[in-house]
């Protein structure tokens, strides 16, 4: 304070990863060679990302990844409240197999909230393939790699849902 006096508060905040400050945008973009299990000749992945903070409560940002014979565009926005922080997000993907071009969507809500009378923060998201279409990176390279391997491509099983938790609680 002006009169020397040192004063110490703590604001509860807890965030999606999604937002980011108003007017201040984060852009990453990069090129790599996928190194997963049980794949062979490790094809390279491109992905890019954006960000921007239209103001204290509004961010949204995009994404795209591709790979051979795949590609997913993401569109999405975060939505910061004094209850928590939401982010919504959609993502089209256009996976070339064995069967022709499958496109497909998927959809994911995540909420953080800080609770600052025990100083813990909880996430929560919901990932749901909307269509049997969709195709995760992952799941393609995977799919693939049995493809060669001479399976049968329509037994390739795929997640459809999926749920996270998480609880962080500082000790001590």
């Amino acid at each position: 304070e002006a009169d020397g006096r040192q004063e110490v508060f703590i604001v509860p905040y807890a965030s999606v990863r999604q937002l980011v400050r108003p007017d201040n945008a984060r852009f990453s973009i990069a090129l790599g060679q996928w190194q997963g299990f049980g794949t062979e000749g490790n094809p390279l992945v491109l992905q890019a990302t954006g960000q921007r903070g239209f103001n204290n409560l509004v961010t949204g940002y995009t994404g795209f990844q591709a790979s051979d014979d795949y590609a997913a565009v993401l569109l999405g926005t975060g939505l910061n409240t004094r209850f928590g922080a939401f982010a919504f997000d959609g993502t089209q993907s256009f996976a070339q197999n064995g069967l022709g071009t499958e496109a497909g969507q998927s959809w994911r809500l995540s909420y953080s909230h800080f609770l600052p009378s025990t100083d813990t923060t909880v996430m929560v998201a919901a990932h749901r393939h909307a269509t049997r279409d969709f195709w995760s990176l992952d799941d393609q390279i995977a799919q693939r790699a049995q493809w060669r391997e001479g399976m049968e491509e329509l037994r390739f099983a795929r997640a459809r849902n999926q749920f996270e938790l998480q609880l962080n609680q500082p000790l001590g």
